[in-house]
């Protein structure tokens, strides 16, 4: 179990699932490239080639390192910039099928949170690979967050409002979110990562910050995903997230902010 406000952890599973995130305040960040070129960077980072043999890809986060094992590099723009797969647009093929298994660690021995690590995995994107972007608003299919006709179940946080929002994300087959101080946007930003296929955006017009819990079971067709053959396992999250926090999700045509990739190059030597 992982309880912290801003920490993540993966382990090398033919899926992927996202044991604890923070759900940011806006989806993307506003100052793109420029901000990862001066965010730390890590002072020593091996990049291989993956050995396509080997069972399972993910991501990994243990105390001060980080590694990936056999992700594309449109898996990891994704993870540095908080992305459903479907707003990383543009560069070339390769983006999607070349695997890449990455050991990094940054000056000293202090274990690393959420908000410390992904802007030094924007800053090796652009330093390693020559990642170069651009945004832009474009209509996607996307899952629009509304509330459901019997109204919102949800609790209003006693937490400081300055306070950092917290998520906490425990199980493989059953999943269990607990949130303490989220916004709306911060549960589209936490479900659009790997729990759904599209894009979320915030259509509520709820303000303010909420503590939550959503048990549900993943779709097979999301990152998370996973086989269950368990009789009381909880609903999809469709009907789990109605039920039990009186949302709904909303399949629409809507604008989206996409990153679109404007030059990436196969990784300097190490």
């Amino acid at each position: 179990m992982f309880n912290s406000a801003d920490t993540t952890h993966n382990s090398f599973s033919p899926i992927v699932v996202l044991l604890a995130v923070v759900a940011s305040q806006a989806m993307l960040a506003t100052a793109g490239h420029a901000q990862a070129a001066t965010a730390p960077a890590f002072e020593v980072a091996t990049i291989k080639p993956s050995n396509t043999d080997l069972p399972g890809m993910g991501i990994s986060i243990q105390g001060h390192q980080f590694s990936t094992h056999k992700t594309t590099l449109n898996f990891l723009i994704k993870f540095a910039y908080r992305l459903n797969a479907r707003q990383v647009v543009g560069g070339p093929a390769w983006l999607d099928t070349e695997e890449y298994d990455i050991v990094a660690k940054p000056e000293g021995e202090s274990s690393l949170t959420m908000s410390q690590l992904r802007p030094m995995v924007q800053r090796l994107l652009e330093d390693r690979f020559k990642l170069t972007f651009h945004r832009e608003q474009r209509k996607l299919p996307v899952y629009a967050l509304v509330v459901g006709k019997n109204g919102a179940r949800l609790k209003k946080s006693e937490a400081d409002p300055a306070g950092l929002p917290g998520v906490q994300v425990q199980g493989a087959s059953a999943l269990t979110i607990s949130a303490t101080n989220n916004t709306m946007l911060g549960l589209a930003a936490v479900l659009q990562m790997s729990f759904v296929d599209r894009p979320m955006v915030d259509h509520t017009g709820l303000a303010g910050k909420y503590d939550f819990t959503l048990r549900f079971t993943p779709d097979l067709a999301t990152p998370s995903g996973s086989l269950t053959n368990d009789p009381n396992a909880p609903p999809d999250l469709f009907t789990a997230i109605q039920e039990q926090l009186g949302l709904k999700l909303e399949a629409v045509q809507a604008p989206a902010e996409v990153l679109v990739v404007d030059h990436i190059e196969r990784p300097s030597e190490n």
